[in-house]
């Protein structure tokens, strides 16, 4: 391929969302997790066994990357630079040849990498490691021939060559104006990426999590997601050997190291939320599986995605609530990234729609995605008796103040209606506990007399209703309504010792 065609391709849109993964080595990592490689360690060693349904067999899996000084141990923005370029020779010529031609800057762009010398010197410094490290892969399947093979050792590549290193000096062209440098993918390795022995891998994805054991998870999770929803497996097997962690940790320590990066694939809308129960069961002593379910979600978008972690995840949740919408997902990523565009005028005509839909009889919206697109790239104006969100949660707030105050105020009223209610209750009882007791000392003869004087001393109305009452009684009843209160008050004022007993 000449290095016009080169240009001309490389000029193409470039999609992130569409860049390659080997499958053998999708299973392991080939990099150390940690930011600095410990003094002296050379080799990163990685097994597992997985089960040959066709040949009905175990086959142990095993990988060896050697580096044979600890400065060439690959780490995890080595990685990032081997998808870059993979992803870039898919781009170029649908991976036709195992030379890809690239720039520095071209991979800068892809990585989200600040374009300067230290970005430069990263990509530098990862095409070293890729061309020194030597790949033991015992049990690699060769997609050509149909059948598992063991392998002595090849490189990931075979040759590396820089023609840009005055790119990002003041007063220089751009990279793509300069002579392309290129790199050779080995020959085993090219030989399964050409047969198709390779899946799709997200960059926008990938390059949107900060943690390395969150893109190693991601990369493995993804291959073994693509005939399953939900994948179960023992939590050391995964953590040690898939992803990379430390054989020394205890289960406790791969638990707790393992979850931030699963909260970061949960958080990029990857992974299905879960309790820590949901996550781990125990199914032995110091043994537990770690489970996950592939979220529902469609594809965001094609562009890659702008600013810092912070500006990325606001993105997300954007673009997210204008695909809820209705509005494409391409279309909402670029509405989302327009400069022109800011956040506010995007949450305020998300909020407009929602608040009209929340009106059916005063507004019909048919396309919902194609009037929200106009609304926000339009910047409509809101309807006079529009308010904002928080206005309008506000005025909902004091109307619930004030409902609350009322309910309390009135429950307070209750209450001291229901307290009046049983002191008043109580005095009755000791009342007529009173006056029982008294009257249980009477003979008949004295009840008759007492009743007599009871009456006497009343006057007016009450007197004349109670000596009616009286009137009525029947033998052996109890007295009732003005009867009883008239014995009562004066058998009370007896026992006070304010009426005349002997009147």
């Amino acid at each position: 391929m000449t290095e016009a065609i080169v240009q001309q391709q490389t000029k193409k849109r470039f999609d992130p969302t569409q860049g390659r993964d080997e499958l053998n080595f999708a299973e392991f990592p080939l990099f150390y997790l940690g930011q600095r490689v410990p003094s002296g360690l050379t080799r990163l060693t990685f097994e597992s066994e997985i089960t040959d349904s066709a040949r009905n067999r175990s086959i142990n899996r095993r990988i060896v990357i050697e580096a044979g000084r600890s400065e060439n141990v690959p780490v995890s923005s080595d990685m990032d630079v081997l998808h870059a370029l993979i992803a870039l020779g898919k781009h170029v010529n649908n991976l036709a040849s195992s030379t890809i031609h690239f720039s520095r800057y071209q991979l800068c762009e892809i990585l989200g990498w600040p374009q300067n010398g230290k970005s430069y010197k990263r990509i530098e410094r990862a095409l070293r490691k890729w061309l020194e490290v030597t790949i033991y892969f015992e049990a690699w399947w060769d997609k050509d021939d149909e059948r598992w093979r063991n392998l002595k050792g090849f490189h990931i590549l075979d040759d590396v060559e820089l023609n840009d290193h005055n790119t990002g000096r003041p007063g220089r062209a751009k990279q793509t104006e300069l002579p392309f440098s290129s790199v050779r993918i080995g020959q085993r390795f090219f030989d399964s990426l050409s047969a198709g022995y390779v899946k799709r891998l997200n960059l926008a994805d990938l390059f949107h999590l900060s943690l390395p054991t969150a893109k190693r998870l991601y990369g493995f999770l993804d291959k073994r997601f693509y005939h399953k929803t939900r994948l179960d497996f023992d939590l050391r097997t995964l953590a040690c050997e898939h992803v990379g962690m430390s054989r020394d940790y205890k289960t406790s320590e791969l638990k707790r190291k393992l979850f931030p990066a699963i909260e970061e694939l949960v958080d990029l809308g990857f992974l299905e939320p879960m309790t820590i129960a949901q996550r781990y069961t125990q199914v032995g002593h110091g043994v537990y599986q770690v489970h996950f379910a592939r979220a529902t979600r469609s594809k965001i978008g094609t562009l890659p995605l702008a600013g810092n972690k912070a500006k990325k995840s606001t993105n997300r949740q954007l673009v997210t609530a204008l695909t809820k919408h209705g509005m494409t997902p391409v279309t909402a990523r670029q509405i989302v990234e327009d400069p022109g565009i800011s956040d506010e005028v995007i949450r305020n005509q998300i909020d407009i729609l929602e608040w009209k839909l929340s009106r059916p009889n005063d507004y019909t919206i048919g396309n919902k995605g194609g009037y929200l697109r106009m609304a926000i790239t339009e910047d409509h104006s809101p309807p006079n008796d529009w308010k904002p969100k928080d206005e309008r949660d506000a005025i909902v707030e004091r109307a619930e103040q004030a409902k609350r105050k009322r309910q309390a105020e009135e429950e307070k009223r209750l209450a001291e209606v229901r307290t009046k209610q049983e002191i008043e209750d109580a005095q009755r009882r000791e009342r007529e506990s009173r006056v029982a007791a008294y009257v249980a000392t009477l003979s008949p003869g004295d009840y008759e007399k007492m009743i007599a004087a009871a009456l006497e001393r009343t006057e007016g109305f009450m007197a004349r209703i109670a000596r009616k009452a009286l009137g009525e009684l029947q033998p052996g009843s109890e007295p009732v309504g003005s009867l009883k209160i008239v014995i009562e008050d004066y058998v009370l004022a007896l026992l006070d010792g304010t009426a005349d007993a002997g009147r």
